[in-house]
């Protein structure tokens, strides 16, 4: 998957996040791909439930779509799935990777 993609997502999770009063994160955890309640921004993002083209936060009756750079990470995290892994990191699936010398996220 694109950097993009990867920064798309955890600008998402962290707005989601603040949204609940909990302090943003530097990099999206490891979660289970296909798994709308433990793939890795709804480990992100408590209480929330993901389908790949929707999320639906804890602190809302309502889903919203996920815009489209997210839903290329959840196509691409999905994709990232083998039969009977433990839970994937999604940095993992980043071209190129994502730190650089100082363990910051930087672009591709």
């Amino acid at each position: 998957m694109h950097i993009k993609s990867y920064l798309a997502t955890l600008e998402l999770v962290n707005h989601e996040r603040v949204a609940l009063g909990l302090a943003p994160i530097e990099r999206l955890p490891q979660g289970q791909p296909r798994d709308p309640m433990d793939c890795a921004i709804a480990r992100a993002v408590p209480g929330s439930v993901v389908d790949g083209i929707h999320i639906k936060p804890p602190s809302s009756a309502l889903q919203r779509r996920l815009p489209p750079e997210v839903r290329k990470f959840v196509a691409a995290f999905d994709r990232g799935a083998r039969r009977g892994a433990a839970a994937l990191d999604p940095a993992l699936l980043v071209e190129g990777g994502i730190d650089d010398d100082k363990g910051c996220l930087v672009s591709v």
